[in-house]
């Protein structure tokens, strides 16, 4: 063989090496989405639609079961819990995550050390509710915390399509019939159960779907902003119609009722004041979402601050915007209570839909996060079955 390096055979190409190069583009899309890329004013958005979903539009019934002042003192309390709690959670996730992280290193110098610990420690510094619930209790407190997020979010999501289902259809017959100046009882436009459960499956595959591929919570970030922007147009609809509604006029309640009574329903009530605020499934991977360099203990408070201060604004303004309307009255299900169909109120079911359905990404994220090995690591965020932002 001659000494000349141009004649010279290359040597064999290990197998599964790819013949190009990635592109850089598609790594840096590969690198974003495996880590944080949301400002502080994004990631308030974006948990702020974590915590407002349905648990909103049933506290004018909790209020109505419970009395005005000690449901407006319950919001105020819970929110107030909900907030210590998020940040309760993340302070020992960071400290969890630290330890681990310390373990993994005295680990890594210890020749005795079982390779497989050394591996474990190694990957548990990544902050997790459960790997916090490993570090706290082991590998019990691991199944417990995975059981209680995966049924709360499986739950949650459930409810989303049934709202969905429930509103989104016969919003949009009523809009449109109301627009063409045709009655929604004309037989093109009666929609029957299995019509609803067509139109719920395509919104489902083209709007909800769609965007429960994206990569990471950092790419809901426009999203949320657009789903708060709908919580308000929803909530001013609903003050017209509290403006121009007359159910009231005929019920005979005096003031210390209204605002001043506990009524004996306070107690079951609890439960929807507690799941207005319930945003701890997607904790972790919120925090995650921001950039690396502001992923600090003082940038998540001012996070979770302004996301309770919102959501306890806009469910409380919701829940008295319905106990106003309808008293003593007032129902979860609070479209049915007006007395005929409206723009007014088809538009208000439809804004909820499409609130919801800028909801239920983000519980989603909280189930694949659990269900996809490696969670919200390198592996799962570059998956070819993902979407880019």
């Amino acid at each position: 063989m001659s000494g000349d390096d141009s004649n010279a055979i290359p040597s064999a190409v290990e197998e599964g090496t790819p013949l190009l190069p990635p592109r850089k583009k598609k790594l840096e899309k590969a690198d974003s989405a495996a880590v944080g890329s949301s400002t502080v004013s994004a990631t308030v958005f974006n948990f702020t639609n974590s915590i407002v979903g349905a648990g909103c539009i049933a506290l004018g019934s909790a209020i109505g079961k419970s009395g005005g002042l000690v449901s407006i003192v319950a919001i105020l309390f819970f929110a107030a819990l909900s907030k210590y709690s998020f940040d309760l959670v993340i302070r020992l996730s960071r400290e969890a995550a630290a330890a681990n992280s310390a373990a993994a290193s005295a680990s890594a110098s210890d020749a005795e050390a079982p390779a497989s610990f050394i591996h474990d420690a190694a990957h548990a510094t990544t902050a997790s509710y459960e790997s916090l619930g490993h570090h706290a209790y082991g590998h019990r407190g691991r199944i417990v915390v995975h059981a209680s997020k995966l049924v709360y979010s499986y739950g949650s999501l459930v409810v989303y399509i049934k709202i969905v289902k429930d509103n989104f259809a016969s919003a949009v017959v009523q809009l449109y019939s109301m627009s063409m100046a045709r009655l929604p009882s004309s037989s093109l436009f009666v929609w029957d159960d299995r019509r609803e459960d067509l139109v719920t499956i395509l919104v489902g595959l083209v709007v909800i779907f769609p965007i429960c591929l994206l990569r990471s919570m950092s790419s809901l970030e426009k999203w949320s902003m657009l789903k708060v922007a709908i919580i308000f147009s929803m909530l001013f609809t609903m003050i017209y119609l509290l403006i121009k509604s007359d159910y009231s006029e005929g019920m005979t309640i005096t003031t210390y009722e209204k605002w001043f009574e506990v009524r004996p329903g306070f107690v079951t009530s609890l439960g929807s004041f507690v799941f207005t605020f319930v945003a701890q499934h997607t904790i972790n991977i919120t925090y995650e979402s921001m950039k690396p360099e502001l992923q600090t203990m003082a940038n998540w408070e001012i996070v979770s601050t302004a996301s309770t201060v919102l959501s306890a604004v806009i469910s409380m303004a919701i829940g008295l915007v319905v106990y106003v309307t309808f008293w003593t009255d007032a129902s979860s299900n609070v479209f049915s209570l007006y007395p005929a169909p409206s723009v007014s109120v088809a538009l208000a079911k439809f804004l909820l839909s499409v609130m919801i359905m800028f909801t239920y990404p983000a519980t989603f994220f909280a189930c694949r996060e659990l269900l996809c090995p490696g969670g919200t690591t390198r592996e799962t965020t570059t998956a070819w079955w993902l979407l880019e932002r």
